[in-house]
């Protein structure tokens, strides 16, 4: 038979149990969101013409309602990355790198670059991919202008 005191004992242990479960859950959901999918954010205190140095947002942010993270900075990284230097899903900079890229100099699936652009449709001064478009061209199909 089980005495008062070893009753007391199991109890206590399972609200212990109980509290180290919650904690466990309370960690893996701030990394989630609803959708199970990934989320981060981080940016640097330290600033360069008014935009933090570095700035990485990839996943959503139900607190902000932003579907997909959307960095900016000297140095972006994320879904959406607009900065001096960009790596992103859709990426805006001086130097960009992404699915879309758009800036001086851009390399992506579609590259649209001011000065050289290099990727699978690629614009720009210098341009260099499948379907190339501009004054100098390297690729496949390339449209001279």
């Amino acid at each position: 038979m089980t005495t008062e005191k070893e009753v007391e004992a199991l109890r206590a242990e399972v609200e212990q149990l109980q509290a180290s479960v919650a904690a466990l859950e309370g960690k893996l959901k701030q990394g989630r969101t609803h959708h199970g999918s990934r989320t981060y954010r981080y940016q640097t205190s330290a600033t360069l013409l008014g935009l933090p140095l570095i700035s990485v947002a990839i996943g959503p942010d139900e607190q902000n309602a932003e579907v997909r993270g959307h960095a900016k900075g000297i140095f972006a990284f994320g879904d959406i990355a607009t900065g001096v230097f960009a790596l992103g899903g859709i990426s805006c900079g001086f130097i960009a790198i992404g699915g879309v890229a758009l800036g001086l100099i851009a390399v992506g699936g579609v590259a649209v670059g001011v000065i050289a652009g290099v990727g699978g449709v690629a614009s720009g001064y210098f341009a260099v991919g499948g379907v190339a478009i501009g004054v100098e061209t390297i690729g496949g199909a390339q449209v001279k202008l």
